[in-house]
C-alpha cells in the first residue's frame, strides 16, 4: 500500500479546514481512497522548494509543494489562454476573441430584467465597423514585411486613438480589423456616425518606417470601412453583423484607387 498523501487546507477536498491543517489521503496501488486524518503543516511556502531539493520533504510537505506548483500551472494556463486571444503584433484582441466579446455586448443590449429587478438601461444599440487596409499587399511587395508590420502597427494605433473605454478592437486577419462600438444614446444616425468615423480613421494617416536600405520612409495609409448596426430588440449573431459590415467594406473598397 502506498503511503498517505495530504491535501493542503483550502483545496477543493478540504475547503473548511483552518489554515495550516491538512487532510491526509491514503491510496492503494489503484489510487483508491481508503481513509483520511488531520495533521499540522510544518513548512512555510518559501522553504518548500529548497527542502525538496535537499530531500527533506515528507508526504505532507510534498502535497503542499504540489499545490503550490498546481497554482503556478493554473496561472500559466490563464496566461496562455490570454495569449491565444491577443494578436501578438498589435496587442489587439484577435479572431478568437471576436465572437465571444460581441455576443456579450449583444446580450447586454437585449437584456430583459426579471420582474421587480431595477436595472439602468445602458445600451441602446451597437455598431460594428469592418476595416481593410487598401494597397497593403503592394506595401509588402515593394518594401518588405517589416514595413508592412509597421503599417499594421500605425493603423492599430490610430484605432486605439479614436476609440473609448468600452469599445472593442480586433485584428481578425492579415490587414483586416473590426471595431465594436456599444452606443449608450438613443436615436443614433448610424450613417452619419459611420462617415465621421471613417473620415477620422483615414485623416492624415501615415506609417513611419525604414526601407530595405535603412532609409526613413513615410507611407500614406488608407482603409476601406464598412459597418453594420443592431438596435435594442433586434436579433443578430456576431457572425451576421460581421458579414454585413464586411460586405459594406468591399463596396467602400470599390471606390478606392488603392485596392
Amino acid at each position: 500500500m502506498m503511503k498517505g498523501r495530504e491535501m493542503p487546507a483550502g483545496s477543493p477536498m478540504d475547503a473548511n479546514k483552518p489554515e495550516g491543517q491538512y487532510d491526509i489521503w491514503s491510496f492503494d496501488n489503484l489510487s483508491r481512497l481508503i481513509g483520511s486524518y488531520h495533521a499540522d503543516s510544518g513548512f512555510g511556502e518559501d522553504s518548500l522548494e529548497d527542502a525538496c531539493k535537499m530531500g527533506n520533504l515528507d508526504d505532507k510537505q510534498l502535497a503542499e509543494l504540489a499545490l503550490k506548483l498546481s497554482r503556478r500551472k493554473s496561472q500559466e494556463i490563464e496566461r496562455i489562454k490570454k495569449l491565444h486571444q491577443i494578436d501578438t503584433l498589435t496587442g489587439l484582441d484577435n479572431q478568437a476573441s471576436f465572437a465571444p466579446k460581441l455576443k456579450k455586448i449583444i446580450d447586454e443590449l437585449n437584456y430583459i430584467p426579471a420582474n421587480g429587478e431595477k436595472r439602468t438601461i445602458r445600451l441602446h444599440s451597437v455598431m460594428v465597423l469592418f476595416l481593410d487596409l487598401n494597397g497593403f499587399k503592394n506595401i509588402n511587395d515593394q518594401y518588405g514585411h517589416n514595413v508592412g508590420d509597421d503599417a499594421l502597427l500605425a493603423f492599430a494605433n490610430r484605432l486605439k486613438q479614436i476609440t473609448k473605454r468600452g469599445d472593442a478592437l480586433f485584428r481578425v486577419g492579415g490587414d483586416e480589423f473590426v471595431v465594436v462600438l456599444p452606443i449608450d444614446t438613443p436615436d443614433v444616425d448610424f450613417e452619419k456616425m459611420y462617415r465621421e468615423r471613417r473620415e477620422t480613421i483615414n485623416n492624415d494617416l501615415y506609417a513611419d518606417s525604414k526601407d530595405m536600405n535603412g532609409n526613413p520612409i513615410k507611407i500614406k495609409l488608407e482603409a476601406a470601412v464598412g459597418y453594420s448596426a443592431l438596435e435594442k430588440g433586434e436579433q443578430k449573431t456576431p457572425e451576421e453583423l460581421r458579414g454585413e459590415a464586411d460586405l459594406a467594406m468591399y463596396k467602400d473598397k470599390g471606390k478606392s484607387q488603392r485596392v
